[in-house]
């Protein structure tokens, strides 16, 4: 039996015949286990709880089912050897079915399959006693008959509320960690919370707890598994005969939710808690103490402060070296969360060097094709794209996708998850073409293994969106959206069409994206609230969408207090304080209310210094702002003279050949250029153009990047045939890394073309035709 696409359109006028049809190709052996199944299950009380202990009871009711006479023991092997999966009796007629509710399942064996019962002999209130008989008899239950406990007790036929917590503890035990494994997890913890009441033994109850909250933060809801995390330790300790490492893993999942919730200074108290506790207890070179040491550097760079998060990485690495040698896979492990810090502080080329070596360290320990040595030549590639060896990373891309789908398949998540990687770095070299394409197969992947509204699969929509928005394909895009709003009728979330009006807004629908929006803002108001950080972005969107000076008043008053309430926590100096402080700024300027832009930053670039001194590895881009802002000014003398001092802080804080130092280099360049200054420029550009190719090599985008800066600067200097020769080599090069099509070669080839024909005119080139 096959169902095609076009048969499924018209099934929801005929599903009840079609599930009918199946339910009557079985074998009665087969009916009559899910006849009980529904007969038992609550659906009186919740028609979707009921569906789902439908499917779970019915693979353990062949004991019931003997207990009760109604069917032979060898009739019953035989049925449970004609099951083929065990989720869900119409899947085996046809995977196309899966897209329909089991609420369809239960409602057919309910009203068929009474009549099975009723003509073997059996009435429901016969068959819900030998059930609670049955589970009442069993000691611990298992997985199966703990859900049953729990279906019964709430249709009323269970009184013993300590068999239902034990029973919700079992069950909770043995859940995974896919999608539907993590949403019953958490309806059974709220179940076992909701019989907190009940006395069972300590050990137990702790591990429920423990298990809950892990669902919590598996679910992403970090702020309430912090919570839960908290209180478990609270409990904890004040029972003396707790294990004292339970103690301190909900103490180290307490920081690490924290830190997920965006708690970060007090998610660094809590790690140097179960640290220190860890290292008297377990000792310092224990899994879990280094667990805790590496979560408290991770949670120090998120602060900012990666110089003592860095020395802390550096000493695990030389612990775990020293007592267990340099390719023990503790050593690994902390080089490899050194590596992500690293990426994560914007440190690209150093976070390159790292993955490189742990990439090295896992094909001698693990071998090519290991899933630990495939992730980490992935890691690589997403952090070459990201300090701009974005060919490299295309190349390192294909590489890894090659074998993950060969080991994986081709729709394994982590499959996908390169084929996503290898799609960006593609837009990003020019081939956009290709990309799209890429996207495409990533979104229709997603929706077939993961569902239309995971996370993932929202997120791949966006990025294919936004790829057909770039090949100035706006209606594409939108319809791709406005179709996932549609579909989405029964789960219909807010991020959807938050999204679909920020691709309007994309696709310069200004009209329609600012009423879309102003309807969000209502749904964000009542669902989140006015404070809430989706609600900010909203109101963000239409003050950029609307002149309505109302409108912009409030987005300010906002943005004012997201600043405030955020400086309060983290400190005047934090970056996520000052990147606030910058937004409200430079809004507050459009609207004339900050006549003096550079004392802002002066000002901010002061709180930074304060909070984290002199010698940070940002002060220099703080110092960026202002000096930008002089030259965008008319202070062009006054930027330069910051500018040497950005070079100089960033040659000693990250290296002469850091590619921070050398950008520094080429905007002080640029302010040289604009103060009249042409030979300066020229000389600080070609300086600049030599060590990146000697120190990052022609296919770095810098590099690529500094032929057009000197190109630019020498046609300003009217040197015409020089700026040629240069753009010659630009070309050469953009052709050799990117290839002929991509859209750097052909803008370089256009301007390329233009200073040609103009070579012969009279006057300068001072306005750059580059793309």
């Amino acid at each position: 039996m096959h169902f095609t696409p076009e048969d499924i359109a018209v099934l929801p006028e005929l599903v009840e015949d079609v599930y009918r049809f199946c339910w009557n190709q079985f074998p009665e052996s087969i009916r009559m286990e899910y006849a009980v199944a529904a007969a038992i299950s609550p659906a009186a009380i919740s028609p979707v709880e009921g569906s789902g202990y439908h499917t779970w009871s019915a693979p353990i009711l062949a004991d019931i089912l003997r207990s009760l006479d109604l069917l032979d023991a060898e009739d019953l092997r035989r049925a449970d050897e004609a099951r083929t999966d065990a989720y869900g009796w119409v899947m085996r007629v046809d995977e196309y079915l899966r897209q329909w509710t089991e609420l369809d399942q239960h409602h057919i064996a309910t009203k068929d399959g009474g009549t099975l019962l009723k003509r073997a002999g059996s009435a429901h209130e016969e068959i819900h006693a030998a059930v609670v008989k049955t589970v009442e008899r069993g000691a611990v239950p298992n997985e199966h008959v703990a859900r049953l406990v729990i279906a019964l007790q709430a249709k009323g036929l269970i009184k013993d509320m300590s068999l239902v917590a034990k029973s919700a503890a079992a069950a909770l035990a043995d859940l995974g960690y896919d999608d539907t494994a993590i949403s019953e997890r958490l309806r059974l913890y709220n179940r076992y919370l909701q019989l907190a009441h009940i006395r069972i033994d300590a050990h137990t109850d702790l591990e429920v707890r423990f298990n809950g909250a892990d669902a919590l933060a598996a679910s992403g809801r970090y702020a309430l598994a912090a919570d839960a995390y908290r209180k478990l330790h609270a409990l904890t300790e004040r029972i003396p005969e707790v294990d004292k490492s339970l103690t301190l893993s909900s103490l180290h999942e307490l920081a690490v939710n924290l830190q997920n919730a965006g708690e970060a200074r007090e998610a660094v108290t809590v790690f140097e808690q179960a640290y220190a506790g860890r290292r008297d207890v377990l000792g310092d070179n224990h899994p879990d103490t280094l667990s805790s040491r590496l979560g408290l550097a991770e949670a120090l760079t998120s602060m900012g402060e990666f110089h003592k998060a860095s020395t802390i990485f550096d000493q695990v690495v030389d612990d775990h070296r020293r007592e267990r040698g340099e390719a023990d896979p503790y050593t690994v492990e902390a080089r490899w969360r050194k590596a992500e810090a690293l990426n994560f502080a914007g440190r690209g080329h150093e976070a390159v060097a790292m993955y490189e070596r742990v990439l090295e360290d896992r094909i001698d320990q693990l071998a090519e094709e290991h899933p630990d040595t495939m992730n980490s030549r992935h890691c690589l590639a997403e952090a070459l794209v990201r300090a701009g060896w974005t060919s490299r990373g295309v190349a390192m891309f294909k590489r890894v996708l090659d074998d993950r789908t060969r080991r994986l398949g081709g729709d394994d998540r982590a499959t996908l998850d390169s084929l996503y990687g290898l799609a960006d770095a593609t837009e990003k070299v020019g081939r956009s073409h290709e990309a799209v394409d890429m996207f495409e197969q990533v979104l229709n992947r997603r929706v077939e293994t993961l569902g239309k509204f995971h996370p993932d699969t929202a997120d791949a929509r966006w990025r294919f969106a936004f790829s057909l928005i770039l090949l100035d394909r706006p209606d594409e895009a939108i319809a791709t959206f406005k179709k996932a709003v549609q579909d989405n009728n029964t789960l219909e979330t807010l991020e959807t069409r938050r999204t679909l009006a920020e691709v309007l807004r994309y696709s310069s629908r200004f009209d329609e994206a600012a009423d879309m929006f102003e309807l969000l803002l209502e749904d964000h108001n009542t669902m989140l609230g006015k404070d809430h950080p989706d609600t900010l972005d909203v109101l963000w969107n239409i003050a950029k969408l609307s002149n309505d000076p109302i409108r912009v008043n409030e987005y300010t008053a906002l943005l004012e207090r997201a600043h405030n309430e955020t400086a309060d926590v983290l400190g005047k100096g934090h970056p996520e304080t000052l990147e606030k402080r910058r937004m409200l700024a430079e809004r507050l300027q459009r609207t004339g209310q900050v006549d003096d832009l550079i004392a802002v930053y002066e000002e901010m670039l002061q709180d930074h210094i304060t909070m984290f001194q002199e010698n940070h590895p940002d002060t220099p881009g703080m110092r960026t702002y202002v000096a930008l802002e002089l030259q965008s000014t008319g202070h062009v003398d006054k930027a330069v003279k910051v500018f040497d001092q950005v070079v100089a802080e960033s040659t000693e804080l990250l290296g002469e050949y850091h590619p921070e130092t050398l950008l520094s280099r080429e905007l002080r360049a640029d302010a040289l250029q604009e103060a009249n200054q042409i030979d300066k420029a020229i000389y600080e550009l070609k300086q600049v153009l030599v060590d990146r190719i000697e120190r990052l090599g022609e296919d770095h985008d810098g590099t690529l990047d500094t032929y057009g800066s000197l190109a630019d600067a020498l046609l300003g200097a009217d040197q015409v045939d020089d700026a040629i020769d240069i753009l010659e080599q630009a070309r050469a090069v953009s052709v050799r890394v990117l290839g002929e099509d991509s859209i750097h070669t052909r803008n370089v080839r256009s301007y390329l073309a233009e200073v040609r024909r103009a070579a012969g005119r009279d006057g300068m080139f001072n306005e750059a035709g580059r793309d």
